[in-house]
């Protein structure tokens, strides 16, 4: 599937998303959409069988004013690549990614302005972080809470109300190269 050329907004009440991908969902191609003021911009989570999307592309969006998260991948099997989207202006995370998550990249994104962290790594394994502009956001720019084998690469990461990048609860095995 493709979506394209879309404005999703004004999906908030009870954690609405934006886009939510959920379950054995794969291939989706979801491009130059607009994504304002919904609950979470887009999210990715497993069903009960424990399959959770994989190998799907989000690519120059915008996703903005979002209550919670711009994006939250609360699980994933991988190979899903986030690349030349702007997050501004989510009052929670710009990106969050939690521990049943593994193997995304993340790359030539614009993660600003937003209310807690730019990327927060929760307790997750094995993600790209590369080319980003995390800047201006309201708590620290990355957090790698309990993360492993993550690369951080090359990101711009300047003028967050907290640390550029914080290695907390065990986070090991990660290199944080020419960022």
């Amino acid at each position: 599937n493709t979506v394209q050329g879309n404005t999703i907004a004004n999906n908030a009440r009870a954690g609405a998303e934006g886009v939510l991908l959920s379950g054995d969902v794969s291939g989706n191609v979801f491009l130059k959409n607009s994504l304002l003021n919904n609950s979470f911009g887009v999210k990715l989570v497993a069903q009960e069988s424990g399959r959770a999307p994989s190998n799907n592309t989000f690519q120059e969006n915008s996703i903005k004013d979002s209550h919670e998260s711009g994006i939250f991948v609360q699980e994933s099997d991988g190979r899903n690549t986030f690349r030349s989207n702007e997050l501004s202006g989510n009052n929670g995370y710009g990106i969050h990614i939690a521990e049943r998550a593994r193997n995304d990249t993340f790359a030539n994104n614009v993660i600003k302005d937003n209310g807690k962290i730019g990327v927060f790594l929760e307790k997750t394994a094995r993600h790209a972080l590369r080319e980003n502009q995390i800047l201006f956001n309201g708590e620290a720019g990355v957090v790698l809470d309990g993360t492993t084998d993550t690369i951080l690469q090359l990101n711009q990461i300047r003028e967050n109300e907290q640390e550029g990048v914080r290695l907390v609860n065990g986070a090991k095995n990660n290199d944080l190269v020419a960022n």
